[in-house]
């Protein structure tokens, strides 16, 4: 039987979204160590200065920054927390008598 391996992420309390499906394990701990790699490069929120039209005009920079490097995540929009892989075996479909 065959295994696919399933890279889920991990919404904490949320639970788990599928993400992506590969047919080698090597390759979905490829994806995840990009995923990985992707998180490390995550705007980072500016601090308060005590200065409030400073301050929005700094975190609407900071928010658009967001967004396009929230659309660009290979694992899609609403990244998780963790990314776990789930190993399936394939079961065949059994055929039906004619």
């Amino acid at each position: 039987m065959a295994t696919v391996y399933l890279v889920l992420s991990d919404h904490g309390h949320e639970g788990c979204s599928p993400v992506k499906a590969f047919e080698s394990e090597a390759d979905a701990k490829a994806f995840v160590a990009e995923i990985a790699a992707y998180n490390e490069t995550r705007p980072q929120q500016p601090e308060d200065t005590g200065d409030e039209e400073k301050d929005n005009r700094r975190f609407d920079r900071y928010w658009r920054k967001w967004e396009r490097w929230n659309k660009a995540h290979p694992a899609g929009d609403g990244y998780g927390d963790c990314y776990p892989i789930m190993p399936i075996e394939l079961v065949p479909t059994p055929k039906e008598p004619k």
